[in-house]
């Protein structure tokens, strides 16, 4: 196993997370570019006869769950070994003194525990008594958007000046992406 450095830890860490909150933004980017080219809400199951509009409705679940389940790995994952925020926090800034903020806003508090029940019953254990638990797409960005905010916090140059911050214009580039990529596929 090779040494790393720890600045070269550090960056392996950052940028980890930081395709795990791209990622989690081309999954809502997608559900949105989808939904708008069928004329559906996103939250909404999409349940038509033709076999086409079936496809995208699986899709669609799927890319909720992928969501769900990225957000959990980035800001909900428990494990002192797991890599995620608020240990990314603990281990590169507190040693320092410098330990930043990586608490979610107040009213974003209550979303844990549907992303924690989807977590465990749908993806973790495919558990055959569904609590029938839900949460929205839009509640789903607006952590994502947190946690995109709280992870930018993270990101400091003078750890390893690789390091950037997820920005507006990453985002609207991945949107982009995204519209021209479905657009293509979904309207033929």
């Amino acid at each position: 196993m090779k040494m790393l450095s720890r600045n070269e830890e550090y960056y392996d860490r950052y940028t980890e997370l930081q395709d795990l909150v791209l990622r989690a933004y081309i999954d809502v980017l997608s559900l949105e570019e989808i939904t708008s080219a069928v004329g559906t809400n996103q939250d909404s199951h999409i349940e038509m006869l033709d076999v086409s509009i079936n496809a995208l409705g699986h899709i669609c679940e799927l890319l909720k769950a992928d969501m769900a389940l990225t957000i959990w790995k980035i800001y909900y994952e428990s494990y002192g070994w797991a890599n995620n925020i608020g240990n990314l926090n603990r281990d590169f800034f507190a040693p320092r003194g410098e330990r930043r903020e990586t608490k979610l806003p107040k009213d974003l508090k209550t979303y844990k525990a549907p992303i924690q029940t989807l977590r465990k019953e749908y993806l973790a254990h495919n558990s055959a008594e569904k609590s029938g638990t839900s949460i929205s797409v839009q509640a789903l960005r607006a952590v994502l958007d947190a946690i995109k905010d709280l992870l930018n916090g993270l990101c400091d140059p003078t750890l390893d000046s690789r390091v950037e911050p997820v920005t507006e214009s990453a985002l609207y580039t991945l949107d982009i992406n995204v519209k021209l990529g479905l657009g293509t596929v979904i309207r033929k």
